[in-house]
């Protein structure tokens, strides 16, 4: 038996070593020309030198939706400032900034879902997210958003936890409540599952410590907020947008928007045949886990209830455009339930299912791969080559705030001139 556990733990071991150098190629592979250099990775540029060269410390981050007049908390503004001090303000910064917080998230899928789980679903689970192009594409953008998803899933898995009887993890679930509204306004989302989830929670003394424990650290992230609104009522920004963008509940919105929900799901696979699956994740992780845990069961299914309820309702309720990302807190959920899926299969038909999922996983894992070759984009390196050409033939350059031509001709001036500024 010790013999079998050892053999088991290598396989183990091999198997996440070849996911992991998967990953960094993926991520890190031509890392300048596959790499956007658009309006929020400049933004975050200016900003990192502001701190950086101008002292300038940033009490808000980045616009919550453009024009609304609010904004998330700047601890990401920096977080970024960090690598572009490592590289003295050269935007390579940001394909590294994005490499580095996949890895992160990959990290968190992979620990929390193997808490929730077991270590076979965990790592079919980061199978999915390696291969996938489309998390691939994703995970090369460098802002915020890309912390969404693991974020959202350790406040899944604090929810998961505590009403186990693991009140320690409202330590966690504060400080990540506090954490999200530095990277998204969908964090208002936590709040809402979160208080619909409280019945849940264990009711004792041990409760109260560690919330008494938990709520300062939640208070830290709301400090820059706080000292905000003595110079400028966010708060009322807030209530104002809501005023304006409000359309109420109706059934008909809601239908509209499920598409634009799902849609993460459906393009995890890379093949357009397979995009019905995002319809069949949720009730068949319902059936199946019921089935294997039955009454035990109902905590943890009311929790992906209001996962994927409150978000598409509330969404449901905002006029605007809405864009799929606005959903990513979905994703890593997603993809750790379609995993237990598969390992459900697994159990029940080793025989049949093994060599059927296995063959599927390796034409999943060529059609993504060769969906990232084959991938042709026109990144900061053509940014940076054109820009330089221009420097280099003291052509000048019009100051426009989200280009990143005016970024690279200021650091080009710095670099080259000695510019202190």
């Amino acid at each position: 038996m010790k013999f079998l556990k050892t053999r088991k733990r290598k396989i183990l071991l091999i198997v996440l070593g070849v996911l992991v150098v998967f990953h960094l190629f993926f991520r890190f592979y031509e890392l300048e020309k596959r790499s956007q250099f658009t309006w929020d990775q400049v933004d975050n540029a200016w900003h990192a030198k502001n701190l950086l060269v101008n002292h300038q410390f940033p009490l808000v981050g980045m616009p919550a939706k453009q024009d609304s007049g609010v904004s998330i908390g700047p601890a990401y503004y920096y977080f970024v400032t960090f690598f572009y001090w490592v590289t003295n303000l050269d935007p390579i910064a940001s394909p590294i900034i994005a490499g580095i917080s996949s890895v992160i998230s990959a990290s968190v899928l992979f620990l929390a879902t193997r808490k929730i789980f077991n270590t076979k679903v965990a790592v079919i689970s980061l199978f999915i997210n390696t291969f996938s192009f489309y998390l691939i594409s994703m995970d090369r953008i460098q802002w915020p958003v890309n912390f969404i998803a693991p974020v959202g899933l350790l406040i899944y898995l604090s929810l998961f936890q505590i009403s186990k009887g693991k009140t320690k993890y409202i330590i966690l679930l504060l400080f990540l409540l506090g954490l999200s509204t530095h990277i998204h306004f969908t964090s208002i989302f936590y709040f809402a599952i979160v208080l619909l989830y409280i019945p849940f929670f264990p009711r004792n003394k041990k409760s109260l410590k560690y919330l008494s424990y938990g709520f300062p650290l939640f208070l830290v992230w709301l400090t820059p907020f706080f000292v905000n609104v003595v110079n400028k009522s966010n708060s009322m920004n807030l209530i104002s947008f809501y005023n304006q963008n409000s359309i109420g509940f109706h059934l008909r919105r809601v239908m509209q928007v499920t598409e634009v929900a799902s849609y993460e799901a459906g393009q995890l696979w890379g093949v357009k045949s397979l995009e019905f699956i995002k319809y069949l994740i949720l009730p068949v992780f319902v059936a199946l886990y019921y089935i294997k845990n039955k009454a035990k069961s109902y905590p943890f299914l009311y929790l992906n209830l209001l996962w994927f309820v409150i978000p598409l309702f509330g969404l449901a309720m905002f006029k605007g455009e809405l864009t799929p990302y606005y959903f990513a807190l979905y994703r890593y959920v997603a993809i750790g339930l379609f995993s237990y899926v598969v390992y459900r299969i697994f159990l029940f038909k080793p025989n049949v299912a093994v060599p059927v999922t296995v063959t599927f996983a390796i034409i999943f894992a060529v059609i993504n791969t060769s969906q990232f070759l084959n991938y042709k984009v026109e990144g900061l390196e053509r940014v940076k080559k054109i820009t330089y050409k221009n420097f280099k033939e003291s052509r000048g350059n019009e100051f426009i705030y989200g280009a990143g031509e005016s970024y690279l001709y200021y650091f080009y001036e710095r670099k080259y001139y000695g510019w202190t500024k």
